[in-house]
């Protein structure tokens, strides 16, 4: 995929986001990729070509989920001499919350799909209410996968199951629907 076919004109305008963290750092825009809206994602600073290599070996690793659990990647490539992009689906819904009790009925779908996504291999590691979404057909999708560790050890992925059991374990007492912290 060509830079052309990805940034033309004016066809993304920068998002709310700009991510920034210890293996990361690049700005997230809205755009489109083959008449398809998308998230595209720079990656930027040391090493952007190798983490976008990992990054799309997670993504070949998760193929058999992609649109069905977990985010679409619709391509990757070079931006400029030291930046690199990827794009994923943009996939319409509202971020899962763990104190809404609608979200909660999601609860087995949510360990399904975590324990889907180590089948394939892959520990997620940024596993959180803001990269999961409720889709309008109550369906959840994955996001975010610039973190995950491919090929990750059973140890890890029994580790990243037994950590969101206990957190899904804890008890609602005292929260209404749609609290947040």
């Amino acid at each position: 995929m060509q830079r052309a076919n990805v940034l033309r004109d004016q066809a993304i305008a920068h998002s709310r986001a700009v991510v920034e963290s210890g293996t990361y750092s690049g700005q997230v825009y809205a755009g489109r990729v083959d008449q398809k809206s998308a998230v595209i994602r720079l990656i930027t600073g040391p090493k952007a070509a190798e983490r976008m290599q990992h990054e799309l070996q997670v993504f070949q690793a998760l193929t058999p989920l992609q649109g069905k659990g977990v985010v679409q990647l619709l391509g990757a490539g070079r931006y400029s001499e030291t930046s690199y992009f990827t794009a994923t689906k943009l996939v319409e819904g509202m971020q899962w919350a763990w104190r809404n009790s609608a979200h909660r009925q999601l609860d087995p779908e949510l360990l399904q799909l975590l324990a889907a996504v180590h089948s394939c291999g892959v520990v997620h590691r940024d596993f959180h209410e803001g990269n999961l979404l409720v889709t309008p057909d109550h369906r959840l999708v994955l996001l975010d996968f610039h973190e995950a560790l491919h090929p990750a050890s059973v140890a890890q992925q029994e580790e990243e199951m037994s950590s969101w059991q206990r957190w899904l374990s804890r008890p609602l007492a005292g929260m209404y629907s749609g609290e947040r912290t």
